[in-house]
């Protein structure tokens, strides 16, 4: 919609809903607000295109390597046979998931933030 506040585009989106609604004007009267709705959508699309995101993705590089570290761990625990060498691998998953969890809890605001401020643009 941010586009359409051009006024070439505005114009060009305009001449082509003419066009496109004049070539389905014969149109029983039953289809024609499916002809219309069609031609606004073809129209938008050639006009406008389509929306291209520029999302940050939320969870950091860092995050992964820790969740992928974890996994590792839980992995470990899981062929362990030791009850002690199993607590060991345990107390390092349960640090892997505390910082994990800080971590996607600041980095999901921020991405909050992120995305409410370019819905406000």
């Amino acid at each position: 919609m941010e586009r359409l506040k051009n006024k070439d585009i505005k114009e060009t989106f305009n001449e082509r809903m003419k066009k496109k609604l004049e070539e389905h004007k014969e149109e029983a009267q039953d289809k024609r607000w499916e002809q219309q709705k069609i031609a606004y959508v073809e129209s938008a699309e050639e006009v406008l295109g389509f929306r291209k995101g520029n999302n940050k993705p939320c969870i950091s590089e860092n995050t992964w390597k820790l969740i992928n570290e974890r996994e590792h761990i839980k992995a470990k625990i899981a062929n362990t046979r030791s009850e002690r060498g199993g607590q060991n691998h345990q107390e390092k998953c349960e640090r892997r998931q505390k910082e994990m969890d800080s971590r996607e809890s600041r980095e999901s605001a921020e991405c909050s933030r992120r995305r409410k401020t370019q819905g406000a643009v």
